[in-house]
């Protein structure tokens, strides 16, 4: 009788398995909050949006209302009303993620959290100031880490969303250069380029010449510069968010332990990191190309390693594929020269180059006085380059500020010697591009105005004119039919 219970009770405890769990698929926690939570509040493209997804989503907009305006959403209609629809924006926008499969990893979400504009200071990841947020300025909220996190990735999701949607948004820019050049300033460049040629027949090298120009540039062939480094590693598992959030916890409270009352650097860096139950590695006499199978990271390691300095010998947490590192610089070794029969090829080169330059010098003066004189005859610089076969190139509107604005070493030459040039006049010669370079200034729009940079009016209108797109999909979305329906 028994063994008979036995055997008919087994398709009996199945079948209430089964009925337990289809009906858990359906109605959710059997709780009174379960059910209210799986509450259906609207439609996404035909598809339920439950209750507790909809707070998600209002929880991470009145945290991104908090970072961006430094306060919580007031309660009353208006900023209610507000913060509803940009949930189901952002709803809308999730879903068309979802739809789209675009997704952010966690090494990403991670490295947006460590370049956040709130936990930076003096433009770098600040872990004081990342403790303080997670600790106090958060919980004050009410939100929980978790939802900043949430944030972040769907952050990053729904610009790739909105990147999708604008794709092909193309601006004008003939009248923001136009409006730039009346702000700014503008001028009318020729550049003429004379080739160098180091390889030249003309350009003799011989053993003392080269031993001689070894001995009066030794700093050109230094050793490269090595140095040594202790290295508090926590490791975490990259498939698991959690891991990878304790991990870099630990690395900040660490960092965090490694400064004194006065904000001075810590002494025992070693017993710090055993405290903290790091794993502890010593680098020594490593230079930045240094190739080490044996340590994983390495190249992440050295690229953070050798940025840090006597002054400043610890580094923020640093992410790499396995785990998070802190380090500390221990050693700074002198550079040494490199025995003359190693650099002989390498001498060789840097002499004729140099050579090249010097006698492409020589020439661009005698061009220049020859350039002169047509000038002064009222000959026009395209008739002068023509008549000798010049490499002219014409830059039809300049604008300095542009350039001082990206800092590129070009641009900032070109704005730097025609800023004493007047209208007409030839530059003396100038290294430009492995060429010698004169500049003519052919004509000049002077600025009525300075107050935006061509690359800050592009951007606003660039802005501009994807959050109209933007805007227009949203409204689509919308329509009756397709898209959003809220109860």
């Amino acid at each position: 009788m028994i063994s008979w219970i036995r055997k008919a009770s087994k398709p009996l405890l199945w079948l209430i398995v089964i009925i337990v769990v289809v009906t858990f698929a359906f109605w959710g926690d059997f709780t009174p909050s379960g059910r209210i939570t799986n509450t259906t509040v609207g439609y996404i493209d035909k598809i339920p949006v439950k209750l507790k997804d909809y707070q998600a989503s209002v929880r991470e907009t009145t945290l991104g209302y908090f970072l961006s305006s430094e306060k919580l959403p007031q309660p009353g209609a208006l900023e209610d009303k507000l913060i509803s629809e940009q949930s189901w924006q952002r709803l809308l926008l999730i879903n068309e993620a979802n739809k789209q499969k675009i997704f952010a990893t966690n090494r990403e979400v991670e490295k947006a959290i460590m370049s956040f504009p709130a936990f930076s200071k003096d433009g770098n990841f600040s872990p004081i100031a990342f403790d303080q947020f997670r600790r106090v300025l958060l919980p004050s909220t009410g939100i929980s880490y978790r939802d900043f996190e949430n944030m972040i990735r769907n952050d990053l999701r729904i610009n790739r969303v909105i990147e999708a949607i604008t794709l092909g948004a193309d601006i004008k820019t003939s009248e923001v250069e136009k409006q730039i050049i009346r702000e700014h300033g503008a001028s009318r460049i020729f550049v003429i380029k004379l080739q160098i040629d180091p390889n030249s027949k003309d350009i003799f090298t011989t053993e003392d010449i080269l031993r001689q120009f070894y001995e009066s540039r030794s700093d050109l062939f230094l050793e490269p510069e090595k140095r040594s480094f202790i290295v508090a590693e926590f490791p975490f598992k990259n498939d698991d968010p959690e891991s990878v959030t304790h991990a870099r916890d630990r690395a900040v409270n660490f960092t965090i332990s490694l400064i004194d009352e006065q904000g001075n650097p810590k002494d025992d860096f070693a017993s710090l990191a055993n405290e903290a139950a790091a794993n502890i590695r010593e680098i020594k006499s490593v230079s930045l190309d240094t190739k080490l199978e044996n340590i994983p990271d390495l190249h992440v390691i050295l690229q953070e390693g050798f940025k840090l300095t006597k002054e400043i010998c610890d580094s923020n947490p640093t992410q790499g594929d396995s785990a998070f590192y802190v380090i500390r610089l221990t050693e700074v070794f002198e550079r040494t020269k490199r025995p003359f029969e190693k650099v002989r090829s390498e001498l060789e080169r840097e002499y004729r180059h140099q050579q090249a330059i010097s006698r492409g010098f020589v020439t661009a003066r005698q061009l220049r006085e020859e350039i002169i004189t047509h000038l002064n005859l009222g000959k026009t610089i395209t008739t002068i380059a023509s008549e000798k076969a010049l490499n002219l190139q014409e830059m039809p509107s300049f604008i300095p500020h542009d350039a001082r604005k990206t800092g590129n070493l070009e641009q900032l030459l070109i704005a730097a010697v025609i800023s004493q040039l007047e209208t007409g006049e030839i530059s003396q010669p100038q290294p430009f591009q492995d060429t010698i370079a004169l500049f003519f200034v052919h004509s000049r729009i002077a600025p009525q105005q300075g107050q935006i940079d061509q690359n800050t009016v592009k951007a606003q209108l660039y802005q501009q004119y994807k959050r109209t797109i933007l805007a227009e999909w949203l409204a689509e979305t919308k329509r009756e039919g397709s898209g959003l329906k809220i109860h």
